[in-house]
């Protein structure tokens, strides 16, 4: 089918018919990944039947050999191969028959089986169902999930987990109590220490925009790039806890050190993070406020940030009374989990189990305990998960993060158990604002509803976007029907670099390339959220306005430009580089070539006349 596809061929080929052999190519690839996960998934069910499970080398290891003397790759390569395998085969056998017709790429197979790797048998059938049933669905609206970022694809696996997975707020519980922050490790380079650990996920939008926003203080002259800024921001406020970071331009004009000029402070002020969950979610997240312990006390008991909790639809009635909100959460409020559960004994008290309580009886009875065999040759087993979850909502219902990741259960309570707000998210006004940018209400329901920068593929979050106008303002109203969250470098490549999109009223964008090419994308809170409804036509007035455009040739007068040129900046990255080298080469060499005088002016013991 590429027989066609010689250099003269391609050389001669149209945009689109270049695009139409990457997306074939794109189908065959993947049909061969799944010819090829089928063959490995098979070979490891051959080679674990005849080797030994307890042998050093049993039939994994054997598998993984094969895999890899026959494709060429490492062990941990081939291993990562034979993991997936065995997922497609076993636990999700419904993707791996849309990878085996090429209907989804190796990529959104290869997700979707990390993403499930602890899910039990009976969990992994339902997630199987429901993940084929997306693919299908964006199948219909995307064309492809393929086009789905990594972001994107992932809280979308995650969701179909949490719906499934009663034991997801164990894993929670027990990620929160290791989470830790480290400075410096032993392999460190010379001059620099590394920082490490982990924090909850509610800290991060706080961590990410209070290092942005001191680094905002800095002119654009600054000679640091962005690493070096935000490295430099860190240790400020962890050190000294400020937040300006002086500037390094060395100009006397420089806003920081007279008063004529004003720094850009536009990320600074209060931060405030934005929840997105559905009923079920609050539900289950207000149950378990009452019913299990915290997961630690994040950034959220500080007055110095907010985080809202909204519920995507007009209006909402809560299962539990404003009186019994307000008592569970004070109860939780002062709940000690070293203590125990306060008395409640219709939700918190564990129901007797005779048979327990006699083999309890019978072991403590028994005089000597029998010895335990060794597990040593078959390996520590876990425990068996219980059949139910100890809660009843655990695992209900979606919630996500806008600009962040998916939100579980155990999170979201703990978000609403140190004071989020619990609000509805209604839908903006039905007729377009009357000015350029939007209002604080539309940009919040625009960031929520894409979740993600619109462009094909993009994964840069929602709430660091540009708001466009699908078509440009005024010929295009400041309306949810006409916005959308693109990324700086797509909002700049739909504006002159000859991309076009056209809006739906339900958010869906068709985007066509210079080339032809079309691609459309649907907004990733509506795939989240089945149920919201985030249809917004435009008036029929705003409409027909949109017959009218910006002529293209005055789009130019905007393009935002480069203080230097890429080659002028890699070019001075060379040369700094190459300065930086030199300098400690010729220290180096400074160095050397004094031990070596020193080492010439030494007199030598056997430096006699011959005959010696």
């Amino acid at each position: 089918m590429f027989d066609w596809m010689t250099s003269e061929a391609v050389g001669s080929a149209d945009g689109s018919a270049l695009v139409t052999a990457l997306a074939e190519a794109r189908r065959v690839e993947a049909v061969a990944a799944g010819a090829r996960f089928m063959a490995i998934a098979e070979l490891l069910v051959r080679n674990e039947a005849a080797g030994d499970e307890e042998a050093a080398l049993d039939g994994w290891a054997n598998t993984t050999s094969e895999v890899g003397a026959a494709l060429g790759i490492t062990a941990r390569r081939a291993s990562s191969l034979v993991h997936t395998a065995r997922a497609l085969r076993n636990r999700l056998p419904r993707i791996g028959a849309l990878l085996r017709t090429g209907t989804i790429c190796e990529r959104v197979a290869t997700v979707m089986c990390w993403r499930t790797m602890l899910l039990s048998p009976e969990a992994a059938a339902a997630v199987d169902t429901d993940l084929a049933e997306a693919v299908a669905d964006c199948a219909r609206r995307l064309g492809d999930i393929g086009r789905l970022p990594d972001t994107g694809l992932e809280m979308l696996v995650d969701t179909a987990v949490c719906a499934h997975d009663p034991d997801a707020r164990y894993r929670v519980h027990r990620s929160a109590r290791g989470r830790t922050f480290e400075v410096g490790k032993a392999d460190d380079e010379l001059g620099v220490a590394t920082v490490w650990g982990a924090l909850l996920a509610s800290d991060k939008p706080l961590v990410e925009r209070t290092i942005d926003r001191v680094v905002a203080g800095v002119c654009k002259e600054d000679p640091r790039g962005a690493g070096e800024l935000r490295s430099d921001a860190a240790a400020l406020l962890l050190t000294m806890g400020g937040d300006r970071l002086a500037c390094r331009c060395n100009r006397p004009e420089c806003p920081q050190n007279d008063g004529s000029g004003v720094a850009d402070r536009s990320r600074a002020g209060k931060v405030i993070v934005h929840v997105l969950a559905d009923q079920a979610a609050v539900d289950a997240a207000v149950a378990e406020v009452a019913s299990a312990p915290s997961i630690g006390r994040p950034w959220l008991e500080s007055q110095d940030h907010t985080v809202v909790v909204h519920v995507p639809q007009d209006s909402w009635e809560h299962r539990y009374s404003p009186a019994e909100m307000a008592a569970r959460l004070a109860a939780a409020a002062v709940h000690d989990p070293d203590e125990g559960p306060d008395e409640d004994p219709v939700e918190l008290r564990a129901p007797a189990d005779p048979g327990l309580d006699a083999a309890l009886a019978e072991l403590l009875a028994a005089e000597t305990p029998a010895p335990r065999a060794c597990t040593r040759a078959h390996g520590l087993r876990p425990p068996k998960p219980p059949p139910t979850p100890t809660s009843p909502a655990a695992g209900r219902g979606v919630a996500v993060m806008v600009g962040g990741p998916v939100v579980p259960i155990p999170l979201l309570a703990e978000l609403i158990r140190t004071g989020a707000t619990l609000k509805a998210l209604a839908p903006p006004g039905a007729e377009p604002e009357p000015h350029y940018r939007p209002s604080a209400r539309l940009a919040l329901w625009d960031q929520a509803r894409d979740l993600l920068c619109r462009f094909p593929g993009c994964s840069k979050p929602a709430d660091r976007c540009d708001i466009d106008h699908v078509t440009p303002y005024p010929h295009g109203p400041t309306h949810p029907g006409n916005n959308g969250c693109d990324c700086r470098t797509h909002h700049l490549a739909k504006t002159f670099a000859g991309w076009r999109c056209v809006q739906a009223a339900d958010g869906t964008l068709t985007w066509t390339s210079p080339n032809g090419a079309r691609y459309a994308t649907v907004p990733l809170g509506g795939l989240l959220f089945p149920q919201w409804d985030i249809v917004t036509p435009l008036p029929a007035a705003a409409a027909d306005a949109q017959a009218s455009k910006t002529a293209e040739g005055q789009r130019g007068l905007a393009m935002p430009k480069r203080c230097r040129t890429r080659a002028q900046d890699q070019a001075a990255r060379i040369a700094a580089e190459r300065a930086a080298n030199h300098i400690e080469n010729s220290a180096y060499d400074a160095e050397m070539e004094a031990a070596f005088a020193a080492a010439q002016d030494e007199p030598d013991e056997d430096d006699e006349p011959p005959p010696f």
